[in-house]
């Protein structure tokens, strides 16, 4: 499964979430994608994702109304776990810069950063990101059962609607 951490902004969903389902369609069928959504009154989002992914997890609380890079980690890692995904993805935003090291460590996961393109190799993932100052562009692999991706934002299209309805999901598990 491939599971995409969703930012909500304005009550919808953000355009780096929108590249991060683009690009996890890339690495699999479509009916493999969920969208993780974290935080408080979430249902006008939670809608959106479901005419992109067939399944939409959302953990609705007050208390993860403020993004809190502690808390957030331990709530996705629990919920990869729960879900047995293999892919974690992330916008590359402020928030993902915090959160997606902190999810690779508490998983032992591979971590997949500023990605700006992607292909899957049966359990290998290999992936280009830019560094020395976005002159070079190198490539990485992740080879471990679980990868934190995190996504340059703009480097992939927004993704539209799918077609299918999917469904929302409560998360079971207590913060």
């Amino acid at each position: 499964m491939i599971l995409i951490l969703g930012e909500v902004k304005d009550d919808t969903l953000s355009r780096t979430t929108l590249e991060c389902v683009s690009a996890a369609r890339m690495l699999g069928s479509s009916d493999e994608i969920a969208l993780l959504l974290l935080g408080s009154n979430l249902s006008s989002a939670a809608n959106q994702g479901t005419t992109l992914v067939p399944r939409v997890l959302v953990k609705d609380q007050p208390n993860l109304a403020q993004f809190d890079p502690e808390i957030w980690a331990i709530a996705v890692s629990d919920v990869v776990r729960h879900v047995q995904a293999g892919y974690v993805f992330f916008s590359a935003s402020r928030a993902g810069r915090e959160l997606s090291p902190r999810v690779a460590v508490r998983l032992d996961a591979s971590l997949l950063e500023d990605i700006v393109s992607l292909e899957r190799d049966g359990e290998t993932i290999r992936a280009e990101h830019y560094t020395y100052l976005a002159r070079v562009k190198e490539r990485i692999e992740g080879r471990r059962p679980i990868a934190v991706i995190s996504i340059k934002p703009g480097a992939f299209p927004p993704a539209s609607p799918s077609g299918v309805t999917g469904e929302q999901l409560d998360v079971p598990l207590e913060l």
